[in-house]
């Protein structure tokens, strides 16, 4: 009888060893992988970080009426967080030990990113394409982005306006805290390059209605061109300002502000050049072709802007990278698959390449100009390519 006893324990430790990894991996089930994200569905960023999601979740309403992957359908869970970092936290906290995600998917906002950060250390959980920080990917393999991050923004528009524009004095308007410090970092560090200084920097919160001080300061150092990096409200009304006081160097706005900031500045962004991080989406390529129709489908009422084309992006590489990790899917296969993307093609005329030595994703951007009357509305305006798809180089 021991001896019957003892061989079924036998029986039962191999049937446990043997039992497939997914099945004791946190977010994957038979039939499931979980995905969330923290998003700021009110104040004042709640327009791109509302796109930004709905466009990650109709690619995967799309991939799992296509079957899924490998007959797994991904759920995706995401929850307010005000743009708060402690409530990202608690979001990130309650993603993980109460809806048992396998990974972050499209969460929104760098501040909120790094303070939840731990939390993805500590629980093991990667991070598809969170706000566009390079200071994520410092020390962790967990974070992987899909867009021209912070710091590479600013080496691309310091090369146009010094290289191609020829100019030499330039000022930059930041947002206050990380986005502000890292393009700051990068736009010091890249006019280095040419020997140059930034000629003055200042940025502004999110919710500021009055940059006069920022613009006067400018103003009075007679910048050349200024690079503009702020939230979207202060960075409208620095335009709206500058066309008020007739004072017009050149202006450039970073890739996050290139869909938002034009509507609201109306015929203040006139003139203004904008960074692309991401096609517009009246392109013709079959990714934002493609990305139309889903939003149609799932979410019809949903604006089709760059933001929600962002968010296609992202859903597309995620996928992607869990076909390519294989039905026994565990975080580590997850990474490893991940860094097998060498310009993965995502239709949309942006290319992914992930190493085991940098997540950075994408290294291109593309530059347009506002055109339009002077009396124009932002229905009227009209973007005209400066440049074709440009890759940073050291």
């Amino acid at each position: 009888m021991i001896r019957r006893i003892e061989g079924m324990g036998a029986i039962l430790f191999l049937f446990l060893t043997f039992t497939p990894a997914s099945a004791q991996v946190r977010g994957v089930t038979k039939d499931r992988i979980i995905a969330g994200a923290w998003v700021a569905m009110s104040g004042a960023l709640a327009y791109p970080a509302v796109s930004e999601s709905t466009g990650h979740k109709t690619y995967y309403d799309f991939a799992n009426d296509q079957g899924g992957v490998y007959g797994r359908k991904i759920e995706y869970i995401a929850y307010n967080d005000d743009y708060s970092p402690p409530k990202s936290v608690a979001v990130a906290k309650k993603l993980v030990e109460k809806d048992r995600v396998f990974y972050f998917a499209e969460p929104f906002g760098t501040p909120n990113t790094l303070a939840a950060l731990p939390v993805a250390k500590e629980y093991n959980v990667p991070i598809i394409n969170p706000s566009a920080s390079p200071t994520l990917l410092k020390g962790n393999n967990l974070v992987f982005l899909c867009k021209l991050n912070y710091y590479d923004h600013m080496r691309l528009m310091v090369d146009y306006l010094v290289r191609d524009k020829k100019l030499k004095r330039i000022a930059l308007f930041g947002a206050k805290g990380e986005i502000g410090e890292i393009t700051r970092e990068g736009a010091v560090d890249r006019l280095k390059k040419y020997g140059l200084q930034l000629a003055a920097y200042d940025d502004a919160s999110p919710d500021d209605l009055d940059v006069t001080a920022q613009f006067n300061k400018f103003r009075s150092l007679k910048a050349d061109a200024v690079m503009i990096s702020a939230n979207p409200k202060p960075a409208s009304l620095m335009l709206q300002e500058m066309k008020k006081q007739d004072w017009q160097p050149i202006t450039f706005l970073y890739g996050a502000l290139s869909d938002q900031v034009p509507k609201m500045a109306k015929e203040a962004a006139v003139g203004v050049f904008l960074l692309h991080w991401i096609p517009t989406v009246d392109g013709t390529m079959p990714g934002v072709q493609e990305h139309k129709k889903i939003m149609e489908k799932y979410a019809p009422k949903s604006e089709v802007n760059e933001y929600s084309l962002m968010g296609y992006v992202s859903a597309r590489v995620a996928v992607e990278i869990l076909k390519r990790a294989g039905g026994d899917l565990t975080v580590e296969k997850f990474i490893k698959a991940a860094e097998t993307l060498n310009d993965f093609d995502t239709g949309t005329g942006i290319k992914i390449t992930f190493t085991p030595t940098d997540h950075s994703g994408s290294k291109w951007g593309a530059i347009s100009i506002v055109k339009g009357s002077g009396d124009a509305d932002w229905k009227t305006l009209k973007l005209e390519k400066a440049t074709g798809w440009i890759e940073i180089k050291d």
